[in-house]
């Protein structure tokens, strides 16, 4: 668990433009993020799986408060633009919907044993 919370620190304090590329960068660190989300397209939750040491978190249930999806989405920006625009569902799902179409292709797919 100390990686985990060693890795997300270091890819916040490189700034990220959006929630796909905090992803891409963890996956560059071995850890995928599952992105739970309601049928609105509201993220409501992540999953880490972190390869290197065969481990899976649940958010902060596991890892603390300060990895909370609301955590992470402000940290990010994601949440002051979505609160900030009256159009939030409109960017929160174009958000997810970008996140969906770059994670399938295989290009973005990382080669975990």
């Amino acid at each position: 668990m100390k990686r985990l919370k060693t890795v997300i620190e270091w890819t916040l304090i490189k700034p990220s433009e959006s929630l796909p590329d905090f992803i891409k960068a963890l996956q560059k660190e071995r850890i995928v993020i599952v992105v739970r989300q309601s049928d609105k397209a509201i993220v409501n939750g992540f999953t880490y799986i972190e390869y290197q040491t065969k481990a899976v978190f649940n958010g902060s249930d596991t890892i603390g408060k300060e990895y909370s999806t609301k955590a992470i989405l402000e940290r990010i920006g994601v949440q002051k633009r979505v609160a900030s625009n009256s159009k939030a569902n409109v960017l929160q799902t174009a958000t997810l919907k970008a996140l969906e179409m770059e994670l399938e292709t295989p290009d973005n797919n990382p080669k975990m044993p």
